[in-house]
């Protein structure tokens, strides 16, 4: 909480914090469920997400955790970037994916979520 005797020194620390969480909130709301199709939706969540407007691809960063239930995957990383139309997601940083018992891990794995298929990757 902020305490000020001076309402305008309040306003002055309080607008860039509103100001980002208006611009930043819908880019995480949208994020935070991608769809492949609409019954089978990925949930990616993480400490930062990004949409690129132009193409809805999201980069996640920070604790990232993705789950995609309809081929039994769930991932770990640092960084993830879901690309839409390829229908793949690219896990960086201290990547691990567990997939129906089998698991990987390494710096860098690409999931080609449609078809269920996840391997290392090289930088």
């Amino acid at each position: 909480m902020l305490f000020s005797l001076n309402p305008g020194i309040r306003l002055v620390f309080l607008l860039p914090t509103v100001l980002t969480a208006l611009v930043l909130v819908p880019a995480t709301v949208e994020g935070v469920l991608a769809q492949t199709k609409k019954e089978n939706p990925i949930t990616i969540r993480a400490s930062v997400q990004e949409v690129d407007p132009n193409t809805g691809d999201v980069t996640a960063r920070g604790d990232v955790v993705f789950v995609y239930p309809a081929q039994q995957i769930q991932g770990t990383a640092a960084e993830a970037r879901y690309y839409i139309k390829e229908r793949q997601i690219v896990l960086t940083g201290n990547a691990q994916v567990l997939q129906r018992g089998e698991s990987l891990q390494g710096e860098k794995i690409t999931c080609l979520i449609e078809k269920g298929l996840c391997s290392l990757t090289e930088k």
